[in-house]
């Protein structure tokens, strides 16, 4: 069968100008004799013609065509001078299906080097290779897939590499129909993969729901590490979680809640962790819409937990009236405690609670105090605690409106109780002259005791006494001070009594003492005044001086 040049037409010759970029000016071709192919049967597989075209300016190119058993045309091959060749594909119905550019040469480094890019019929890339002498080889694949309706659904981009010494990788990349990364794949001969997936989720409707990115990695050794992040349709992350093959894990969840009218009301936080142990701990918090804690809650495995709760009071109208905080904790050997602690709407402190699995208890209570024009006239703080044995004691600390204390009381399970009294003192202008402190005391057996100390407005003692129901009693009032270089170095006490019980009285109408305010001393041959400085005059000196008389002692 003769299969003559006629077969190239106008058009085809125009098509492989236009590969070659050559113009039109003439062309003038000679054709050699054809070639037939024959399988081991002897059947007739196909034709090949080989036709050289010169053009006016010289310029010349050979066109091999390749035809199958039924004469159609199934490849264009084209070169010439230069080392690249155009080859052109055909259907069945002799359409164009593709180009092949191949590029080789031997470089002056004595590399033969060699490129091919292939093409679509709409010349769009789908296929780029190099190879070289050395051994290295690299390949890259472009693939659009089709939808049912024969729309593109995506694109695939494939690369394989290997170097001079063997080692190979290759990498994959899947694009949706809108060009969005959907998956990344990696291996190389080292043992080393990769693979990174991309989904978008869809309502019934077709709109976004949502995100999900996972990752999952291969080391050399085979260690494996996986990592999961999701979104919601606003690219909100919703939930992350991690695990590797060495047994640690990790995942996380953002949850946002509504109320029935599709209202935000808040968040929710949730954590939980393994390690390569087994150890295991959950953590959960808990936000309003205002991204304020509302509750914190941890466990682990080795059998400790705490919840905290924040809860925010309002009144009928919807105003803030206050703030709790409860926190319960268990330890690892199932002692538990907690602790409440309460504030009004401004922050400040009203109670604090606390308890715990021994049966000991502490409650405080702070309060403000103020006068029928709601003006702050003073603060209190009363505590109560039960020990463990079941022992239970309560005081209360009561201040003014400059936080100056006032009052002090206790009192306790075993009967003993005690008030003190802190009394400033002013003049007609307001002016402070002296402080007053008053200690009463009611022991368990009801033996009651008393002491009173009067200072001055620079917190000089100015007055002691002391009593109990036996009729001992002591006190010492200063009239005077006396200062050395304007430092006050004693009192002249003008008054002092004292009585042993309620029989004898030692007093001494002639002598006056002078108190220093760092030891004590009496005199030498008065063992029960001595007694009663060491007992109830604190830390003075008490020494013989000028002749003086206890003109009044009814301060005590």
């Amino acid at each position: 069968m003769n299969i003559s040049t006629s077969f190239i037409d106008v058009l085809e010759i125009e098509a492989i100008a236009s590969i070659m970029d050559i113009t039109e000016d003439q062309y003038s071709g000679s054709a050699a004799e054809p070639i037939e192919f024959y399988d081991v049967d002897g059947n007739l597989t196909g034709y090949a013609n080989t036709t050289t075209y010169t053009q006016a300016d010289g310029y010349s190119y050979v066109v091999t065509e390749s035809f199958d058993a039924n004469g159609t045309l199934t490849q264009s091959v084209t070169s010439d001078s230069s080392p690249t060749q155009y080859l052109i594909s055909y259907d069945s119905d002799g359409n164009v299906t593709g180009y092949v550019n191949i590029t080789s040469y031997l470089g002056d480094d004595g590399i033969y080097y060699t490129w091919t890019d292939s093409y679509d019929a709409n010349w769009s890339l789908t296929k780029s290779t190099y190879s070289d002498s050395t051994g290295i080889v690299s390949s890259s694949t472009y693939q659009t897939s089709s939808s049912g309706d024969g729309a593109d659904a995506g694109y695939t981009y494939s690369t394989s590499y290997t170097d001079a010494d063997g080692f190979t990788a290759t990498w994959t990349d899947t694009y949706d129909a809108n060009m969005t990364l959907t998956q990344s794949t990696y291996c190389d001969s080292s043992g080393q993969s990769y693979v990174s997936e991309y989904h978008t989720s869809y309502d019934s409707d077709g709109a976004i729901t949502g995100y999900t990115y996972s990752f999952s990695y291969t080391e050399a050794d085979g260690a494996t590490y996986t990592w999961s992040d999701s979104y919601d349709a606003d690219w909100s992350l919703t939930q992350s979680s991690y695990s590797d093959s060495t047994g640690v894990g990790s995942s996380f969840e953002y949850l946002s809640s509504y109320d029935g009218d599709g209202n935000f009301t808040g968040y929710t936080y949730s954590t939980s962790y393994t390690d390569a142990d087994g150890f295991t701990a959950t953590w959960t918090d808990t936000y309003d819409a205002n991204m304020t804690l509302t509750h914190s809650a941890y466990s682990d495995s080795s059998g400790y937990s705490s919840v905290t709760d924040v809860t925010t009071s309002h009144d009928a109208d919807g105003n803030i009236t206050g703030y709790t905080y409860t926190s319960s904790y268990t330890d690892a050997d199932g002692f538990s405690y907690s602790w409440t602690d309460s504030y009004d709407a401004d922050w400040s402190l009203t109670q604090s609670s606390y308890s715990d699995s021994t049966g000991y208890s502490s409650v405080t209570a702070y309060g403000a105090c103020s006068d029928a024009d709601g003006n702050l006239t003073g603060h209190t703080y009363t505590t109560a605690v039960t020990d463990a044995d079941g022992l239970s004691c309560s005081w209360t600390d009561t201040y003014d409106a400059d936080w100056s204390l006032t009052q002090s009381s206790y009192s306790d399970s075993t009967g003993y109780s005690s008030v003190t009294l802190y009394e400033t003192c002013y003049n007609e202008d307001g002016i402070v002259t002296g402080y007053t402190c008053f200690f009463f005391n009611d022991t368990a057996t009801t033996e009651i005791y008393t002491w009173t100390d009067r200072y001055d407005a620079q917190w000089n003692v100015a007055q002691s006494a002391y009593s109990d129901e036996s009729a001992d009693s002591s006190g010492m009032a200063a009239d005077s001070q006396t200062e050395t270089d304007g430092i006050l170095t004693g009192d002249y006490v003008d008054d002092f009594v004292f009585t042993a019980d309620a029989e004898s009285t030692v007093s001494d109408a002639t002598d006056a003492y002078l108190m220093d305010q760092y030891s004590q001393s009496g005199p030498e041959n008065d063992a029960e005044y001595q007694t009663c400085c060491d007992t109830f005059m604190f830390d003075w000196t008490v020494t013989l001086g000028e002749t003086g008389s206890f003109a009044d002692s009814s301060f005590i």
